[in-house]
């Protein structure tokens, strides 16, 4: 179970109630007195400071101020849920609290990612794929599933709605945010890589590789003309996020993208 062994107002009170208690695991909000929680992450986060979930009724939308807290420190960025949604939601932050406690992940990587990274090795990762539908506003949201990308994983194919002219400035940024590049699609996709393109310039590519077991993650909604030859694939799963309204699997946040992803292809063969 879990102890509550303080609440703070704001963050100034919530640095003097860690300097006076031991305390495994914060849940931090964004929008406070005197002090916020992206200020507070800045100003206090270090080795020593215990793993932080922030959870906050900021909309997923606002998906910069989740990356900038995730890169202040904070292990994961949840959205609180609605009163439609408590008892299903209550149970995932409480499972992802426990993964913080019992171990704690670096900043940037979600707590329950975290926890079960280590178990899903996936096999043949270069005979399976993954396949991101995007828009160019989902551009930090999408960055921030990137950082959770460990060694050993499929090709990883980006489909940005967008005209063919605005994807290098889509793969800069990207770029920026991640510290990676991306590949030239020449030739067969590899463990480990990223490609980004429109789903018109990419078809033949994917088209090719029907047949492999795909995880799709979509990121926003009016991506149905993108979805339309991802669900002619054999072995697919698709992920939507919560609200995108498009034919998926399951619907779920994005923060869980990855870790589902991974679940979905270390399950099944190539």
């Amino acid at each position: 179970g879990f102890e509550i062994v303080a609440t703070a107002g704001d963050g100034i009170e919530a640095g003097e109630a860690l300097a006076r208690l031991r305390v495994d695991v914060m849940t931090l909000d964004i929008h406070m007195p005197k002090e916020d929680g992206l200020s507070y992450l800045r100003r206090n986060f270090s080795a020593k400071h215990p793993p932080v979930m922030v959870l906050s009724s900021v909309s997923r939308d606002d998906s910069e101020l989740g990356t900038n807290c995730l890169q202040a420190g904070a292990s994961d960025y949840v959205e609180k849920p609605s009163l439609a949604t408590f008892q299903e939601r209550a149970e995932e932050i409480q499972e992802k609290l426990r993964c913080l406690a019992r171990a704690p992940a670096a900043p940037g990587l979600s707590g329950l990612d975290a926890a079960f990274a280590a178990k899903k090795v996936i096999d043949d990762a270069g005979g399976k794929l993954r396949v991101i539908v995007m828009a160019p506003a989902d551009a930090a949201k999408v960055a921030a599933s990137l950082l959770e990308l460990t060694p050993g994983q499929p090709p990883t194919v980006l489909l940005v709605r967008a005209a063919e002219a605005v994807i290098s400035t889509v793969a800069t940024d990207l770029s920026a945010r991640i510290g990676r590049t991306f590949d030239e699609v020449s030739g067969p996709l590899r463990a480990d890589a990223l490609y980004i393109g429109t789903a018109a310039g990419l078809e033949a590519v994917l088209r090719s590789c029907r047949a492999r077991t795909t995880s799709v993650l979509v990121y926003s909604g009016g991506a149905e003309a993108s979805l339309a030859d991802l669900l002619l694939f054999e072995r697919r799963n698709v992920l939507a996020a919560e609200g995108a309204g498009v034919p998926a699997d399951d619907a779920v946040p994005t923060t869980s993208f990855i870790d589902m992803s991974n679940d979905f292809l270390a399950r099944r063969g190539a």
